[in-house]
């Protein structure tokens, strides 16, 4: 992650299931701030979609969430960020 000050963390975490990754990404989602850059990383089927879907959920979005693997970047419209 990067943050507008160009502070880095790099966090690996293997997680044991699906659940345990969707709880993941409800955690997260309260520390993200405008700005901030998640870069997610992993073959295909690892969980980063399960992720990104829990987080966004967690942030309030109500729409599909598409695979983060086949996109660049995709716009999702969160009021608090």
């Amino acid at each position: 992650m990067h943050s507008p000050d160009h502070t880095q963390c790099t966090l690996r975490l293997q997680l044991p299931d699906e659940t345990a990754t969707a709880n993941l990404g409800g955690q997260l989602a309260p520390l993200l701030f405008p700005g901030m850059v998640v870069w997610l990383e992993g073959g295909l089927g690892v969980g980063k979609t399960t992720l990104v879907r829990a987080l966004l959920r967690a942030l309030g979005h109500r729409g599909s969430v598409r695979s983060p693997t086949y996109t660049l970047v995709e716009i999702y419209v969160i009021s608090r960020i």
